[in-house]
């Protein structure tokens, strides 16, 4: 398929699943982004199959309920800590307990707690911090299938490998795909593709 002008013609042939952690691998410029992107039906394919059905033949709805997507610089909204993190809603006891104790936002509490006001796009957040709650809407949803495209790359490697160890623990009757430049990263996957153009 086409983007920009640049062709990208993957022929993989990988199965992925439940309890998969996988890591996409190449060079910058590759296509990782696009390719973890066609997941979402962003761009048309052929070949991408969930459950053995064919994503094109799924209802965008329905996929993208099943798949729960962050990005390098994920979207934040002008509202409290607590609407943004639950996009819009109340966060149940058991979510807070579970975020609180993960230590995911710890460097945001030193300032904020859950009623802190945000202003859009995070001009009062560093990087690292809002990457850090678009972490914490990954963990706290229902989703299938977790994609992690450079969702860390502002964060300190310490505390990086300590959210990919919550994660992964977390997260063993899902599916993980993720992508860092850091290959030190590619620790905690059980599978790796490596995305050539």
């Amino acid at each position: 398929f086409l983007i920009n002008k640049q062709i990208f013609n993957y022929n993989l042939k990988e199965v992925v699943n439940k309890g998969d952690i996988v890591y996409i691998e190449g060079d910058s410029g590759s296509g990782k982004t696009s390719l973890l992107r066609l997941m979402l039906k962003f761009r048309k394919s052929k070949g991408i199959k969930i459950n053995g059905l064919e994503i094109n033949s799924l209802e965008n709805s329905s996929l993208r309920n099943k798949i729960a997507y962050i990005s390098q610089d994920p979207t934040i909204l002008s509202t409290s800590l607590e609407n943004n993190i639950g996009m819009g809603r109340k966060l149940t006891r058991d979510e807070k307990y579970l975020i609180e104790t993960s230590g995911i936002l710890s460097p945001i509490f030193k300032e904020k707690h859950w009623d802190s006001v945000l202003l859009e796009n995070g001009a009062n957040l560093s990087g690292g911090e809002k990457q850090r709650i678009a972490v914490c809407r990954l963990i706290i949803s229902d989703a299938e299938l977790y994609i992690l495209d450079e969702s860390i790359s502002n964060i300190d490697k310490e505390s990086a490998n300590a959210i990919l160890n919550f994660i992964t623990i977390k997260s063993q009757e899902k599916i993980i795909l993720y992508t860092t430049h850091d290959k030190s990263f590619k620790k905690y996957a059980n599978k790796i593709i490596n995305v050539r153009r």
